[in-house]
């Protein structure tokens, strides 16, 4: 009875009294709440057990249950041994009976035990997501070096499409681009350059590979208008004589196909850096 009390103590029995009434029986059916039915039936044997001053008696052995039954009862509900759906005494003194299952989860989550156990696991979760980048950038590596640069770029484009904001050192980069302009690989290495932009826009390194980027929209993809709004975010002076004669070179070219709507431009030797 103490078990159930604890377990479920809004649940309700079905009663019944029997009384004898000049020599007629009468039978009367009724429910009541296990909370009140063991309450009563504990503090009965409590007050005969007081009354007896603590004698080993029916009522003393009944309170020991009790106790016992209490205890046990307490164990295996905090030990997830039985699942009574928070109905159990403790859900029902703080009122999680009544609660929606949102309401409880968001009660849930305020407790210490539950934000130490998100802490945890994000740690956890922190610590495969690095695992996983290492191991993306090892393969973007290996790609490069066995001169595999459209590999390298879907690799890093899947992982940087995982872990949003992720992306590969500037060394990496570099390297990524120079092996895509060697293979001539012209609209990747356009793709991999403005990628790089994002990511190492104030680098010094920047005015470099934006010159590049102009010059293979202007030579390869034929847009000098793409190649003008390009040559505009460079700054000069971070160029040296000979990369500045190339920018100049590439600017006019851009302003001739404008101006005269060719075909093309004539071809330019790709510049080393």
């Amino acid at each position: 009875m103490a078990m159930c009390l604890i377990w479920a103590p809004e649940n309700e029995m079905n009663c019944f009294l029997v009384l004898i009434i000049f020599f007629m029986i009468r039978v009367f059916y009724f429910d009541i709440a296990i909370k009140i039915m063991v309450g009563l039936y504990i503090a009965f044997d409590v007050l005969i057990l007081i009354y007896n001053q603590g004698e080993l008696s029916t009522a003393f052995l009944h309170t020991t249950g009790a106790v016992l039954g209490l205890i046990v009862g307490i164990v295996m509900l905090k030990t997830k041994q039985v699942d009574c759906e928070n109905w159990d005494i403790f859900s029902v003194w703080s009122g999680r009976h009544q609660m929606t299952e949102n309401e409880r989860a968001k009660l849930d989550a305020q407790t210490p035990k539950a934000q130490k156990e998100r802490t945890e696991q994000e740690k956890v979760r922190q610590e495969k997501q690095l695992a996983q980048k290492e191991k993306m950038l090892e393969e973007i590596r290996w790609a490069i070096q066995e001169g595999n640069p459209l590999p390298a770029l879907a690799i890093y484009r899947k992982t940087a499409h995982e872990f949003s904001g992720w992306t590969i050192p500037e060394f990496d980069w570099l390297s990524l681009i120079k092996l895509l302009l060697d293979k001539k690989h012209w609209s990747e290495s356009v793709t991999a350059m403005q990628e790089y932009l994002v990511s190492y826009a104030s680098s010094p390194k920047s005015p470099l590979v934006r010159l590049k980027l102009a010059q293979i929209q202007l030579v390869t993809q034929k847009k000098p208008v793409m190649t003008l709004r390009i040559l505009e975010q460079i700054d000069v002076t971070a160029l040296d004589a000979k990369q500045i004669e190339l920018f100049h070179k590439i600017q006019q070219q851009a302003h001739q196909m404008v101006s005269t709507e060719t075909d093309g431009p004539e071809t330019y030797e790709l510049a080393d850096e």
